[in-house]
């Protein structure tokens, strides 16, 4: 008797075996490093206000205008090992490459926030990897690092009027 209940255990496992097929393999690989730079006190929320533009400078799509610059400052750094760059989270203020307007309160239409490097390249924030996003990248030469981004009205037609606001993520990353 306990043979044979033995033997039904061990074939309702074998049937169901199939049940654990699997149809790929995904393969994981990644890096913790010791450099472990951090953002310098105080500028963990940083403000970008942008200058006030006329539509005309937006009456068409593909139009730029307002270029900010900010900085990222980065603390108690490790001098000498390797570079290290911001990497812009994914998210529901991302739309394709950019940053969409979520203002609620008299949004300007047709206008979204493109980031741009620091040779003034855009970022793009469709990208999974800070250097495929072109990301501003730094030697790590001393215990402090500053990295240095710019962030711009961007028209997807002609602009209306209007108040322009969004929010992105980010995390320093290094290579």
């Amino acid at each position: 008797m306990k043979f044979q209940k033995l033997f039904l255990a061990v074939a309702a496992i074998v049937g169901c075996s199939s049940v654990f097929a699997f149809d790929g393999t995904i393969n994981i690989t990644g890096k913790v490093t010791d450099q472990t730079c951090q953002v310098k006190t105080g500028t963990e929320q940083l403000s970008v206000r942008l200058p006030e533009v006329g539509t005309a400078s937006l009456n068409a799509a593909n139009q730029t205008a307002g270029a900010t610059l900010f900085t990222i400052k980065l603390q108690n750094c490790n001098p000498g090992n390797g570079n290290v760059l911001a990497y812009f989270e994914p998210g529901n203020t991302i739309v394709g490459s950019r940053l969409i307007n979520t203002s609620t309160n008299n949004a300007a239409g047709n206008v979204e926030v493109q980031l741009l490097n620091n040779n003034h390249q855009p970022i793009d924030l469709s990208q999974n990897s800070a250097s495929a996003q072109s990301s501003t990248s730094a030697p790590v030469n001393g215990t402090e690092v500053s990295l240095d981004y710019y962030a711009q009205y961007f028209a997807t037609a002609a602009a209306t009027a209007g108040e322009v606001t969004s929010t992105v993520n980010y995390t320093i990353v290094y290579n």
